[in-house]
């Protein structure tokens, strides 16, 4: 039967209780790491409301705004404000009471939970950049796809082109042309290699050879060629930059210290607990002396080369 209240369920009191850990969760993201990740950005002398355009910003934002919205709809519109379960049912036997708006938004609520998830699993991989063969990965991924957005301005319009093809070709009695949209969802099962998803049938068959020339040529030997050439490279450019003995880049027990523990337990570990811990150099330095240090390496470097022009 039909229950129009969430907290009428079986399960009400275990799920109140893992919806306010995720909400307090969602907050501490969206409130502290999103403090943590500015500050770090204004210790760099860089806008530190950049952030918040970011990938990590964009993730941390939609974790928070997505746990309060979901505690919002459970708890107070299909809560506080919902009648009862008994009274639903009066109504109901008294006279016909629709609940398509109602099922519609605890259907987008539950998709948004979705969503929430997946950005926990995007800032959950960012966190594994630690590690510097995650990092070369994601840097990889990330620098391959700001140098082939460059490519939309001639990928879309062929695409669009494909799409509108397809629609006119099968639109009229096939059901995964009968739109724009659909067509396009076709296409893009086709670019990962369903090959089911055109349609080869006696009708229109001059029409369907042409078409698919086009779109092997469009999709298969530009499109997808191009985005493999594009991270093949820039994965040999990363690897030598900041990758080539991943080794090296190994966090010490004092990184570690450094990154994941508040002030006060910082200080009693290492001042207490672990006296002779060993201290890389480049820690030894505050943020701005460190940056003070490269820009006085780098003025030094331009002066000697002006000595040694002259």
């Amino acid at each position: 039967m039909y229950q129009a209240v969430i907290v009428e369920y079986g399960i009400s009191q275990t799920l109140m209780i893992v919806d306010l850990v995720k909400l307090g969760l969602s907050l501490y993201v969206a409130l502290y790491q999103t403090y943590w990740e500015m500050s770090f950005q204004y210790k760099l002398n860089q806008v530190f409301w950049g952030y918040l355009f970011t990938v990590s910003g964009i993730c941390d934002m939609t974790i928070g705004g997505m746990g309060c919205f979901i505690c919002l709809v459970r708890y107070v519109l299909f809560g506080f404000l919902q009648e009862s379960t008994l009274n639903h049912r009066k109504q109901l036997a008294a006279e016909y009471s629709g609940v398509v708006d109602q099922s519609y938004i605890f259907h987008q609520h539950t998709l948004f939970e979705g969503i929430m998830f997946a950005c926990v699993i995007c800032r959950l991989t960012m966190f594994a950049r630690m590690n510097r063969n995650v990092f070369i990965l994601w840097t990889t991924l990330s620098t391959s796809l700001r140098t082939y957005i460059q490519y939309a301005l001639v990928f879309v319009p062929l695409i669009y082109g494909v799409v509108a093809i397809a629609h006119n070709v099968w639109g009229a009695y096939e059901e995964g042309y009968m739109s724009h949209w659909a067509s396009l969802i076709s296409i893009v099962m086709a670019l990962f290699g369903d090959a089911t998803a055109i349609k080869r049938t006696g009708v229109n068959h001059p029409w369907t050879f042409l078409f698919e020339s086009l779109f092997y040529v469009c999709g298969i030997l530009v499109f997808t060629n191009t985005w493999i050439a594009v991270v093949v490279q820039t994965y040999q450019r990363t690897r030598v930059a900041a990758g080539y003995r991943p080794k090296d880049y190994d966090w010490t027990e004092y990184d570690y210290v450094q990154k994941f523990m508040y002030a006060p337990f910082k200080n009693f570990y290492l001042n207490h607990l672990r006296k002779n811990i060993k201290k890389p150099p480049l820690f030894l330095m505050t943020m701005s002396r460190r940056l003070a240090h490269h820009q006085a390496v780098n003025s030094e470097g331009q002066c000697s080369n002006k000595a040694r022009d002259n």
